[in-house]
């Protein structure tokens, strides 16, 4: 599963990766780019995460 979402990515130009509204999925009135919803889908979630299990388990 990774390999294929890595493969993905850098099979993207950068006018897809940098440039936003060029993919329609990435259109929203915030207007980003597509590389700032690779982010926030890929790794932000895992940074959050770790932080919440780590305090649940000081809680425990």
């Amino acid at each position: 599963m990774v390999d294929a979402w890595c493969s993905w990515v850098q099979g993207l130009n950068d006018k897809e990766r940098f440039q936003p509204g060029v993919r329609m999925w990435t259109v929203t009135n915030a207007n980003w780019p597509m590389w700032k919803w690779i982010h926030i889908n890929s790794v932000a979630p895992f940074k959050s995460f770790r932080a919440k299990i780590r305090k649940w388990k000081r809680n425990v």
